[in-house]
């Protein structure tokens, strides 16, 4: 499975909201942690972005409480739009 932009974006996304690697690759569309390793390990602007997205998340990690804030409520929110999309599919 070759990664598209489009998933490649969406890795980068839950990555700087602090979601864990493990988590992100979970969907069906996703892929799987040894594909998405070797398109890092092949593509140095893949590589690139990936890595300042880690960064990112490391910074908002261990920033002071304000800035923490702000990164872990875009993660409630992202939490919650998660839980209402499961509900809805849930429902008859």
């Amino acid at each position: 499975m070759s990664i598209t932009d489009n998933i490649f974006a969406k890795i980068l996304t839950e990555i700087k909201k602090g979601h864990p690697l493990r988590t992100i690759l979970v969907p069906d569309d996703m892929p799987d942690q040894v594909t998405l390793q070797k398109e890092l390990r092949d593509n140095p602007d893949m590589q690139s972005k990936y890595k300042a997205a880690k960064r990112f998340q490391r910074k908002c990690a261990n920033a002071d409480p304000e800035f923490r804030e702000k990164c872990m409520g875009r993660r409630r929110q992202h939490n919650q739009e998660r839980a209402n999309a499961k509900t809805k599919h849930q429902s008859p």
